[in-house]
C-alpha cells in the first residue's frame, strides 16, 4: 500500500543519511539518497500530503543540482535535476499554483535542452523533454491558452516521432508515442488509428504486460470499437 510504501522508503532514507554523514565524499550515496527523495515524494503525492511532497521534490532537486556542480563530468546528474523539475511543476499543477508549475516546466526543458545540446541523441533526455512540453501543454491548455499549448504538444510528437526512428523496435518508445495520441487534451493532436497501430505494436513485444493492453483498450475507444475495447480491458485485468 502507498502507506506501507512510505514508511519502507522513510527507513532507507534514514540509513542513506546516515551513510552520508559516515561518508561524505562518496557521491553515489548522495544519488541514492536523492533518488531515493524524490521516489518518497511521489508516493506523497499519491497520498495528497502536497505540501510534504513538494518539500522532498524540492531537496532531492537541490541535491542533483548539488551532484551536477561537483561532478559536471556525470550528466546524468543533469537529467535527473530536469525530471524532478517536472515533477515539481506536476506537484504544483495538482494544487492549483499554475504559475510555478509554469515556471519548473520551463526550467526542466531548459534544462533538458542544454543536454541535447552536448548530446543530441540522447534517448533519455529526448524522452524526458516530451514528456515536459506534454506537460507544460496540458498546462497551457487548462489556463484556455490553446495556441501556446499547441508549440509544446508539436514538439513532444516530434520528439516522439525521432524516438521512434532512433529505435524502431522499441516497445516503451512506441507505448510512449500511442499514450500521447490517444491522451493528449488536444483533440488536435489525436490520432486514433496510428495510436491504435503503435499500442498493438508495444502489445506484441511484451504480452504480458498489462499497461500495454490498456493502452490498445483505449485506442480501441477513441476508434470507436467498444467491443475491442473490452476485450483489452479484460486481458489487462487478468
Amino acid at each position: 500500500s502507498p502507506h506501507r510504501a512510505r514508511e519502507e522508503c522513510e527507513s532507507g532514507l534514514r540509513v542513506l543519511n546516515d551513510l552520508i554523514i559516515l561518508h561524505a565524499g562518496i557521491g553515489r550515496f548522495r544519488e541514492a539518497h536523492a533518488t531515493n527523495t524524490v521516489i518518497f515524494g511521489l508516493i506523497l503525492r499519491d497520498l495528497n500530503q502536497d505540501e510534504l511532497a513538494l518539500d522532498a521534490l524540492t531537496g532531492a532537486a537541490q541535491s542533483f543540482q548539488q551532484l551536477a556542480d561537483d561532478l559536471p563530468s556525470i550528466l546524468d546528474y543533469k537529467r535527473r535535476l530536469a525530471v524532478t523539475l517536472t515533477s515539481l511543476g506536476r506537484t504544483f499543477a495538482k494544487i492549483g499554483q499554475l504559475d510555478q508549475a509554469a515556471q519548473y516546466f520551463g526550467a526542466s526543458i531548459r534544462t533538458l535542452d542544454e543536454l541535447v545540446e552536448q548530446h543530441s541523441d540522447d534517448p533519455y533526455s529526448l524522452d524526458s523533454i516530451a514528456w515536459a512540453e506534454l506537460h507544460f501543454g496540458t498546462l497551457l491548455t487548462e489556463q484556455g491558452q490553446a495556441a501556446e499549448a499547441a508549440t509544446h504538444f508539436v514538439r513532444a510528437v516530434s520528439l516522439r516521432d525521432r524516438l521512434l526512428k532512433m529505435d524502431e523496435a522499441s516497445s516503451e518508445h512506441a507505448y510512449n508515442m500511442a499514450w500521447l495520441l490517444t491522451h493528449c487534451p488536444s483533440s488536435d493532436f489525436r490520432d486514433a488509428d496510428r495510436a491504435f497501430e503503435l499500442a498493438d505494436q508495444a502489445r506484441r513485444s511484451s504480452q504480458e504486460n498489462p499497461r500495454y493492453w490498456a493502452l490498445k483498450s483505449l485506442a480501441h475507444l477513441r476508434k470507436g470499437d467498444f467491443s475491442g475495447c473490452a476485450d483489452s480491458i479484460a486481458i489487462a485485468q487478468k
